[in-house]
């Protein structure tokens, strides 16, 4: 069994060392989204048991998170998404898990190249592992396929960031990035939020120019309003959104001391908070020892994971 093992990981290791993907590591990348794509079926549920995933299929009869079909945000184009899969897979379970194994797919294809370009390809096939056998990843793909997108998003920005402090034509990669988290929002609109740092980030690397500045807000606007028009007419107008997301925020946020909530609730939910972040990382804690010569010759790369992460 020890000599198995190390065969495949020498395998995975000789094959970051030729030109192009090659053999092995193709080989190696089938294998990881064969892994996926198996056991995710062989552990697909036989019930909606999640409200959300109830929401999403709900939303396949009608769109209106007004009704919670999906609840706020509304995830516009992951509802799309299931849409164009509703045409060819008929059951609503089913349509849901193909929509978590593109997400799943997409993710495992953007970390590979991510991983490619920030350290090397020898690096890309136990970073993938290690998504791959990350719980929180797993979790994700299986009961709430929406989040593999939140994924997604995070890692093609990030690529796209990344280009821009290292390629020279870093206006084209800036821009985008600006257009693909506009996009990638409209399947977790939080995106917004969490990746607009990296996205400045990125602007203050090419150059703060007026025109910079301004060329890739107004793409991200506009790429983020394909989806937020239909959001908006959805939910009765402007109007009609503002209230359902702040009397949304204000449900969901019972249970917050900052608004109100008690505080047996609020450090429940901090303690749940912590949990959810931090204790998945076990599933790769402990790679970072093996990793560290690498990542001190890589300090442009490691800073921005840094940054990512905080």
């Amino acid at each position: 069994m020890r000599k198995g093992a190390r065969k495949i990981c020498d395998a995975i290791i000789r094959s970051g060392n030729g030109v192009g993907i090659g053999h092995r590591r193709a080989a190696i990348f089938f294998f990881l989204a064969s892994a996926i794509v198996i056991s995710r079926s062989a552990l697909q549920t036989k019930w909606l048991f999640y409200f959300d995933n109830v929401n999403f299929a709900l939303a396949l009869r009608h769109f209106d998170p007004r009704m919670h079909q999906p609840q706020p945000p509304g995830y516009p184009l992951f509802v799309a998404l299931m849409h164009l899969i509703h045409l060819i897979v008929p059951g609503v379970n089913d349509v849901e898990m193909t929509a978590g194994l593109i997400g799943s797919l997409l993710t495992l294809a953007l970390i590979w190249r991510l991983t490619s370009e920030m350290f090397g390809k020898a690096a890309a096939p136990w970073a993938s592992l290690l998504l791959v056998c990350y719980p929180t990843f797993w979790t994700a793909g299986i009961g709430n396929p929406v989040r593999t997108f939140l994924c997604a998003g995070a890692c093609v920005v990030g690529l796209c960031v990344w280009r821009v402090w290292t390629h020279n034509n870093s206006e084209r990669w800036l821009y985008l990035g600006a257009i693909s988290l506009g996009l990638f929002s409209g399947f977790r609109p939080e995106l917004l939020v969490l990746m607009a740092p990296l996205l400045a980030a990125g602007i203050v690397v090419a150059g703060p120019t007026v025109v910079r500045i301004s060329a890739t807000t107004g793409l991200l606007l506009v790429s983020a309003a394909t989806w937020l028009v239909v959001l908006v007419f959805k939910c009765g107008g402007i109007s009609g959104t503002y209230e359902l997301f702040t009397s949304y925020l204000v449900v969901r946020s019972h249970y917050s001391a900052a608004f109100g909530g008690q505080a047996k609730a609020a450090y429940r939910h901090f303690l749940l908070t912590l949990e959810w972040l931090f204790l998945p990382t076990i599933a790769w804690v402990w790679a970072l020892p093996f990793a560290r010569k690498r990542i001190a010759q890589e300090p442009s790369a490691a800073a921005t994971l840094l940054f990512c992460l905080i």
